[in-house]
């Protein structure tokens, strides 16, 4: 339980008392949009370029797992940057802006070298981020 006391202190903290708006900014959305940009940047790579797959479907779970951490950053984006109502609430808002940034980055690698859009991906970027929304409410609530 103290554990979960000294949790909630630093969010407490860090993201709300004394902190400038940069710093605010920085420690909300900085997660999101690098991890975003770590996401175009390997869609960026040239289909010839990657490595081969170790299985079928190998890259529907690299889907799943790179918008996984997206949806927990945009989660914790929601959730820190409300300190008045810090609930899992908006999650489908979550998810929907997860799925679309998905979705574009399938449209996206339309103009990289042997690469194409697939629905499969798209669907399981959009799994990973519902796993990534779950993952990080189920760790607020146990955190308490």
């Amino acid at each position: 339980m103290a554990f979960h006391r000294a949790i909630r202190s630093v969010e407490k903290e860090v993201f709300t008392a004394g902190s400038s708006p940069r710093e605010r900014f920085m420690r909300l959305w900085l997660p999101v949009l690098a991890w975003a940009a770590l996401i175009m940047g390997l869609t960026s790579i040239p289909g010839t370029a990657l490595p081969k797959a170790p299985f079928s479907h190998f890259d529907l779970l690299v889907h799943a797992g790179l918008y996984a951490v997206l949806g927990f950053f945009l989660q914790r984006l929601a959730v820190l940057a409300r300190p008045d109502n810090p609930t899992c609430t908006f999650w489908p808002v979550i998810y929907v802006v997860g799925q679309l940034y998905g979705i574009l980055d399938e449209v996206h690698q339309l103009w990289i070298p042997f690469r194409s859009f697939a629905w499969t991906d798209a669907a399981a970027d959009g799994g990973g981020v519902l796993l990534g929304i779950a993952v990080f409410c189920a760790w607020r609530k146990w955190a308490g």
